[in-house]
């Protein structure tokens, strides 16, 4: 029982920290208006390429 209990203990406390991580600011946030319009600018400009 008791090694039940800690098994299910375990797995709570890592899904509780991958949910906080995944929250906060694990993934880059959204361009603004004009960030977005200033890269598509660029990306024009080079035609694309990462050459």
């Amino acid at each position: 029982m008791y090694t039940l209990f800690k098994v299910l203990t375990i797995i709570f406390e890592n899904l509780y920290f991958f949910a906080s991580y995944v929250k906060g600011n694990a993934f880059p946030q959204p361009l603004s208006r004009d960030e977005e319009e200033e890269y598509l600018k660029r990306w024009e400009q080079d035609g694309g390429s990462r050459s």
